[in-house]
């Protein structure tokens, strides 16, 4: 695996930043979509907030804007 090189505490220990993610409502996203659609289009409702790959399972998220807030930053030897 590649690491950022930069990125060691004092002792030299690699570190990764782990962050919560706010998904809110997902829909299934395409490649095409550019912004997010509305959750009703025919109503002034706020749109979704992040798309997944599978509605029923999904294990990719992908989210705009400010969702993602950090929370803990790992120590490690690789």
């Amino acid at each position: 695996m590649h690491y950022c090189d930069h990125c060691c505490d004092a002792q030299g220990h690699k570190m990764i930043l782990l962050c919560l993610v706010e998904c809110g409502l997902s829909c299934v996203g395409e490649e095409r979509m550019r912004i997010m659609p509305k959750t009703h289009p025919e109503r002034r409702q706020l749109p979704y907030m992040s798309y997944v790959d599978y509605a029923a399972n999904p294990e990719i998220f992908v989210v705009e804007g400010q969702q993602a807030y950090p929370a803990y930053i790992i120590h490690f030897d690789d």
